[in-house]
């Protein structure tokens, strides 16, 4: 099909999207002149320190990360996205809107609890965001390669905020991810399935988190904001 390009206008600043499917449950939102989870973006102004460092796993087409640069004026938003299709729409998005803040880097790289295979598998139609990642065994040597933010983000000097929407392996790249958050103690927005959430919130008081806030778009997914007790 021909390149769409949807426009948003919010808070004075002009903001353009390409869209390839004019029904997928994110894109449908910049048809209609608005960020996805526009609320919820809103929200998390409490939490951005000024010139924020942002780890955003599940980047999809761009949606936070862009929000997270021109709106919340972050300094740093490193982006990891395993899908072919997501990523071409993601580079278009942050070259037009000039996202310079977003880093780019780790594209194509899952993100779990540690080293391995993947293929990806999208479940559902219309919906790019579906995107799951499918484990092969150890000594596969096909698929994209997965690793942990703790080994991928060793060197960082510093974590803010972590956005975690990864369906269904959120618990997988927390544990990935747990010497980060015991030396920065970011605030953590993750997705969380209903299947997970008792063993969310076992993660929560093993790592000295509190849920501050609850949202809920879906049936049996719930988005957290989490901080650290202390």
């Amino acid at each position: 099909m021909d390149k769409i390009f949807a426009h948003i206008t919010y808070e004075a600043q002009h903001f353009t999207f390409l869209v390839n499917d004019p029904d997928d449950a994110i894109q449908r939102h910049f048809m209609l002149g608005e960020f996805y989870e526009q609320r919820e973006l809103e929200a998390l102004r409490l939490y951005m320190p000024i010139d924020a460092v942002v780890i955003d796993v599940g980047t999809n087409v761009g949606n936070h990360a862009i929000y997270f640069d021109r709106i919340m004026k972050c300094s740093h938003v490193i982006c990891f996205e395993p899908n072919p299709d997501a990523i071409a729409l993601l580079r278009e998005n942050v070259r037009m809107n000039q996202a310079h803040a977003i880093d780019l880097t780790h594209l194509e790289l899952g993100v779990g609890r540690g080293k391995g295979r993947a293929k990806i598998m999208v479940p559902q139609d219309h919906n790019l965001g579906s995107a799951t990642l499918s484990k092969f065994d150890d000594d596969q040597e096909e698929g994209i390669v997965v690793d942990a933010l703790d080994n991928i983000l060793s060197d960082s000097p510093h974590i803010d905020f972590i956005k975690i929407d990864t369906e269904g392996m959120e618990l997988e790249v927390l544990a990935g991810a747990a010497q980060l958050i015991a030396r920065y103690r970011p605030t953590v927005l993750v997705e969380v399935e209903e299947s997970h959430r008792r063993a969310f919130g076992e993660w929560c008081d093993l790592s000295n988190y509190r849920i501050d806030q609850t949202f809920q778009q879906y049936r049996g997914v719930y988005n957290y904001v989490c901080v650290a007790k202390f």
